[in-house]
Order: C-alpha cells, then sequence, then structure tokens
C-alpha cells in the first residue's frame, strides 16, 4: 500500500532514531538490530493508519511496540525508558517527515505543518498510552507471579524447611536479621487499595530503619510484612509509621537466621489476637503486647479473669473509663501519682482521687493484688471493650 519509497524511508529514519538511541545508551549497541525493527514496525504502522484515512485520535500502538513494552516489564527497565525513548523518538520523526515533504516538493502552509506535527504528537501520545498499559498489565502478572513464589518459600520455612536454596525464590539473605507482622482489614478496605497502602507502609519502613531487604506476602487471612537486617538494630516499628483507617498491623520482634523468621513470625501472630480483638486500625508490637497477647491466647479464660479482678469497676461509660484509665497508668509507672498526672496531662490529686475512687468501686485495695489488676487492667486497655463487656460475644 505505502510502495517502496514509504519503505525506505522508514528504514533509513529508524537506523537514525537508533543510532541516536544506542549513542545516548538507552539501549545497548547489540540490541540495535531488534530496535530497528521495532521502529520500522512503529513508523509503517502510523503511515498505514493515516493512508487509510484514520483520524490521528484512533491510531495506537503497533502489536510490535505492544510487545516490546511487555519485554521491557520482563526485562526490569523502568517504565521512564519508555517516555524518554518514544518522546525523543518522536522529535527526530517529526522532523524528517517534514523534511521529507519539502523533499518531494510538497511545502506546507504554516497551517497544514501544524496539522502534521499536531497527528504525529496524538499518534506518539496515544502509543505511549498502549505501551505503558501493556508495561503495567505484564507488571502486574509479573509481581503476582513473583510473589506467589517467594510466598511458597515463606510458608515452606514457617513449616520448618530450611533448605538454604529458598533464598533464591525469596531473593532474601536468611542468614540475617528478621522482622515480620502481618497485616489484616478492618472493614471493606479493597483489595487494590489494601496492596498500595501496605507495599508503601513495607516501603516507609525499610528506609526509616535501614532494612537490607524487604517484601510483602500474601499468607492466608494476612498479608505478611517482611524486613531483613545486616546487623540488628533498635526498631521501633510504631514510631515510624502511621496506619490509614481499615488496616490493623503486628510486628513480631527482630530476630536472626531461618528460626527468626519463624519466632518473629509467631509474635506478630501472637500480637495480632491483641489487634483483631479491639477491632479497630493500628499497629500492635510484641514487645508491648506480648503479656496481653499470652493472656488472650484463651478468651473464656481471659473474660473470666477480667470479670473477676475487676469486677464492680468494668462499666462502659466515660467515668468508669477515665478511672480504669488512671489506674492503669499509675501501676504501670509503680504508682506514682506524679508520673501518673504527667502521662495523663491532670493533676495528682485527680490521680489520688480517681485511684480512691477505683479501690471503692472494687471493694477492696489495690496492694495485695496489684499484679493482678495491672495485668486485667493491660488486657482491656488493649483489647478494647469485648472483654470489658461481659454481654459481649
Amino acid at each position: 500500500m505505502l510502495g517502496n519509497d514509504a519503505v525506505d524511508w522508514a528504514v533509513e529514519v529508524a537506523a537514525r532514531v537508533v543510532d541516536m538511541h544506542a549513542a545516548a545508551g538507552r539501549f545497548p549497541a547489540e540490541a540495535a538490530l531488534e530496535a530497528r525493527a521495532g521502529c520500522e514496525a512503529g513508523l509503517l504502522h502510523g503511515l498505514t493508519r493515516f493512508a487509510l484515512g484514520e483520524p490521528a485520535h484512533c491510531v495506537g500502538a503497533s502489536d510490535r511496540a505492544l510487545e516490546d513494552a511487555r519485554h521491557w516489564a520482563r526485562q526490569g527497565l523502568p517504565i521512564e525508558h519508555i517516555f524518554d525513548v518514544l518522546w525523543s523518538t518522536h522529535s527526530v520523526v517529526n522532523d524528517a517527515v517534514l523534511a521529507e515533504l519539502h523533499a518531494v516538493g510538497r511545502d506546507l502552509s504554516p497551517a497544514d505543518a501544524r496539522q502534521v506535527v499536531a497527528d504525529l504528537t496524538t499518534y506518539v501520545g496515544n502509543t505511549v498510552r498502549d505501551m505503558t498499559e501493556a508495561y503495567r498489565q505484564e507488571r502486574t502478572v509479573l509481581r503476582s507471579s513473583e510473589r506467589a513464589q517467594r510466598a511458597g518459600a515463606l510458608s515452606a520455612i514457617l513449616d520448618g524447611a530450611d533448605d538454604p536454596e529458598l533464598e533464591r525464590a525469596l531473593r532474601l539473605r536468611l542468614r540475617a536479621h528478621h522482622l515480620l507482622g502481618v497485616a489484616w482489614t478492618t472493614d471493606d478496605l479493597p483489595d487494590e487499595a489494601r496492596v498500595r497502602e501496605l507495599d508503601r507502609i513495607c516501603a516507609k519502613l525499610s528506609s526509616n530503619l535501614g532494612a537490607s531487604g524487604s517484601v510483602v506476602l500474601p499468607r492466608g487471612r494476612y498479608d505478611v510484612l517482611w524486613l531483613t537486617f545486616n546487623r540488628r538494630e533498635d526498631v521501633d516499628v510504631a514510631g515510624v509509621i502511621e496506619v490509614e483507617d481499615g488496616l490493623g498491623l503486628a510486628f513480631g520482634g527482630l530476630h536472626r537466621d531461618i528460626a527468626g523468621v519463624r519466632t518473629s513470625y509467631r509474635e506478630a501472630e501472637h500480637a495480632s489476637r491483641v489487634g483483631l480483638l479491639a477491632g479497630e486500625s493500628g499497629c500492635w508490637t510484641y514487645d508491648r503486647v506480648s503479656m496481653v497477647a499470652l493472656a488472650l491466647s484463651d478468651l473464656t479464660a481471659s473474660r473470666a479473669f477480667v470479670s473477676s479482678e475487676l469486677d464492680g469497676v468494668l462499666g462502659l461509660d466515660e467515668r468508669q473509663r477515665d478511672l480504669r484509665e488512671t489506674v492503669r497508668v499509675f501501676l504501670a509507672v509503680g504508682g506514682s501519682r506524679n508520673e501518673a498526672a504527667r502521662r495523663l496531662n491532670i493533676a495528682p490529686t485527680t490521680v489520688a482521687y480517681r485511684v480512691q475512687q477505683f479501690q471503692d468501686l472494687l471493694g477492696r485495695p489495690l496492694a495485695p493484688r496489684s499484679l493482678q489488676t495491672a495485668l486485667a487492667l493491660e488486657i482491656v486497655h488493649h483489647a478494647g471493650d469485648a472483654l470489658a463487656d461481659p454481654n459481649r460475644n
């Protein structure tokens, strides 16, 4: 349809474009032949569509261009590579088209020249759009496949496997220190939004804590956040991240080698009991809730223990909530009214008054069973109203 002259022109321009890209280091010289074929296909595709009278806004990427985008995705080239190559190619092709029209005696009016440029720009824009979508879809497929493979390796480790070859599937060093967390949704957060938010959280943790590697993997009802460290660090997960509404997170401690993966994950699961029972968004760490997490391993026994220890002060009204929180903090700081007042931002006399009210309602002094009372208050504090209300299932 186009004739030999048009084909020869496309071959010559493609060679010029590829030489320019190779000189700029956009791809290696050994890839020149494939790149020229792709460029020729794109030029001839556009020329054919225009020759058929198709409007520019209807002309998209060629099949070859889409396959090139998928290939770049599989090679791990950044999406910016597509933009860089296509728009720099557009500049050369734009000049070549106008020069060729002049060479064959078709000098265009300024208005016609602007239209040619506009049509070419629209075609390139459509090609960028289509190639970007093909690239994105291929990356999604690859990530899904890679995550499934890595999730399988994690499951093998948690089931007791000690095969060093699992490093290859995971692309994480196993002879390292490991920090694992589990995530769950607390409402109807869409899957895409959940994955995007967890990837953001994991990247922020990795950056702020100095992790050497990180990944988010699916596992049953949870998503697992896994960070590795080359040396033991003091990590404060809760102090680094802000959890969006709709997500709950629980983290274990930092432990070494393959056995450490299992230990950190087990601790994260224990800590998640507290978060799941609270039924709200937030972040729980094993080092802060380990005692409560262990107590919640038997919910029936925990509820009976709380009901026995806090009989008389388990009301859900604001007054009794204030009493419980004041006494919880008071006991946590060793019975110091001044320190409790500082942490609660109230007067020491208010602390003393609330402690006395709490004891009056409890029907006994704190001293004989202060440890048991403190544990019961911590359970109620972390587990929310689920255990404070004896009528709630």
